[in-house]
């Protein structure tokens, strides 16, 4: 027959053993979604870098635009049309049968 002690010792072990096994899964599982590595802390990243993605596209977009028309003012590649509206835009020349109409653009004149 089992003594006394040796009941309880299975007991605790019966008990004790399961209930840290399930205290150490439940904080790996509550770190997996909430903490500083966490599965939401993934998907905010990746939406940020998305965003942040779409600001570069734009940017580069802006910069290839400026790009193209800095190389049509090169003497190389000089581009009449280009030059005739950065001279007359300048000095605020129109021939005496123009009309000039400025619009805005992006907030700008």
């Amino acid at each position: 027959m089992l003594s006394r002690s040796a009941i309880g010792m299975r007991l605790r072990s019966a008990v004790v053993v399961p209930l840290l096994a399930s205290l150490l899964i439940g904080y790996f599982a509550f770190y997996t979604f909430f903490g500083e590595r966490s599965l939401l802390r993934m998907m905010r990243l990746e939406a940020q870098i998305q965003t942040t993605q779409t600001k570069l596209d734009g940017v580069k977009a802006e910069h290839d635009a400026l790009q193209n028309r800095v190389t049509r003012m090169r003497p190389a590649s000089l581009d009449p049309d280009l030059l005739d509206e950065q001279a007359r835009r300048t000095l605020n020349y129109t021939a005496p049968d123009e009309v000039v109409i400025y619009t805005k653009v992006d907030g700008k004149e």
